[in-house]
């Protein structure tokens, strides 16, 4: 079995930069909300991947989470009396792997 060293060898350097990437950064998801949103859905996706589950196989988190406001920030809950706030607009979206829409 080869070790990570002869696997990296034997690509181009591109596809060694992206490679030492991935084993260094954490896979990004980001959840898109417009005007307003629903909080179980963003709750589910949030459950999936904000939640850090690295005990039950590696020892850093395995995701990245966070929530993209479309509009900006507050977003309103559906149906509710409170609304979410967060630092991250659409600008931030290019830099998501996964990008989960949860209600639009």
């Amino acid at each position: 079995m080869r070790n990570d060293s002869a696997k990296l060898a034997g690509m181009a350097s591109g596809q060694r930069r992206a490679a030492r990437r991935r084993e260094t950064r954490r896979h990004v998801v980001a959840a898109l909300v417009g005007s307003r949103f629903a909080a179980f859905e963003l709750g589910t996706a949030h459950e999936v991947f904000g939640i850090d589950r690295s005990e039950y196989s590696d020892p850093r988190p395995w995701y990245e989470f966070r929530v993209v406001a479309a509009f900006g920030t507050p977003v309103p809950v559906m149906h509710g009396g409170w609304a979410l706030s967060t630092p991250w607009t659409l600008d931030d979206l290019a830099d998501a792997d996964t990008v989960v829409v949860p209600v639009w």
